[in-house]
């Protein structure tokens, strides 16, 4: 049965499927066949690369995701596939999906359905992508504490910018999730669109709230005021403290050293080191955090995420 046919059998919608979108379908390009189903839990993983090539850091979240009962299904929107790290995915993934890049990840999220006839089988369904450096710490504690908690829908960070929402680039549903109409018409009714700024409004913030709506149990494993406490209480050793006066405040960016120091957050996003927009004073510190998500074999590619950082200290 194909994904839109799944859907309106379970949400009683008479339509036939021809009648739906197939962009989604028509944008793959290439799909490579990995490991047999073999998991209870899906991982939908949206990564792009300019030489597309998967990065080490890609390679240890897989790697720590399969390690915690997940079978992932990758979907790069590179140019090209790099043949030798698309070798190493493969002996960690389900499926990789080559497609255009259009859409952005929630297209990417989408696609992935069409490749995964059983989805609607699955215990939980992670959406995440490469936005974000690591796992710097075991995932188990996390996955552990989302399983075992009644809270069927989850997000590392929730943010009130805009709307109040979950950060996008880890989304956790459980199976009542899976099997509600909220999250079955948000897939029936997703396009792609090529406007970044209605992309956030609709996908990016817009899934948690449609989630939310719908009056789904959800929690966030780091909240946004449990995280600014921690701050407080360092008192002048944290940087910004005008952000304590702020309706809005993205805590990955001002608090991402608080938040991996003391409270064990997982990861770094990627525009920290590449950017460092906000003059961290902790920013020299990145390059021996990072290290902990990598073998010392990969620390080589460690600067060709900080060196445009480097060049910039030294101005």
């Amino acid at each position: 049965m194909g994904f839109i046919s799944s859907l309106l059998a379970r949400v009683n919608i008479a339509k036939p499927e021809s009648e739906w979108r197939d962009e989604f379908r028509n944008s793959i390009i290439t799909c490579h066949m990995g490991l047999e189903r073999d998991q209870t839990k899906l991982c939908f993983f949206a990564s792009f690369h300019p030489q597309g090539l998967i990065s080490p850091f890609v390679l240890a979240y897989l790697r720590a995701l399969r390690e915690n009962g997940f079978d992932i299904v990758l979907c790069k929107t590179s140019p090209v596939l790099d043949a030798g790290t698309l070798e190493s995915a493969l002996s960690l993934c389900h499926k990789i999906i080559h497609r255009e890049n259009i859409g952005y990840d929630f297209a990417s999220f989408r696609t992935c359905f069409d490749v995964v006839d059983d989805w609607q089988q699955a215990t939980a369904i992670l959406f995440t992508n490469d936005s974000i450096l690591g796992p710097l710490c075991s995932l188990s504690p996390l996955f552990a504490e989302m399983d075992n908690r009644p809270e069927v829908f989850w997000g590392l960070n929730d943010n009130y910018q805009g709307k109040y929402h979950f950060q996008s680039f880890f989304l956790y549903c459980k199976a009542p999730v899976l099997e509600s109409k909220a999250f079955l018409h948000f897939w029936m009714d997703l396009e792609i669109l090529d406007d970044k700024k209605e992309i956030i409004a609709q996908y990016e913030v817009g899934f948690s709230r449609r989630m939310i709506r719908a009056g789904l149990s959800h929690a966030v494993l780091f909240p946004i005021g449990a995280t600014l406490d921690c701050c407080k209480r360092l008192g002048s050793a944290f940087q910004y403290p005008e952000i304590f006066k702020k309706k809005t405040v993205n805590t990955t960016r001002y608090c991402w050293y608080e938040l991996i120091e003391y409270l064990n957050y997982p990861f770094l996003k990627s525009e920290i080191p590449r950017d460092n927009h906000y003059k961290s004073q902790q920013i020299n510190k990145v390059s021996d955090i990072l290290k902990r998500a990598l073998p010392e074999s990969s620390w080589a590619y460690l600067e060709d995420v900080i060196a445009p950082l480097d060049d910039d200290l030294n101005h």
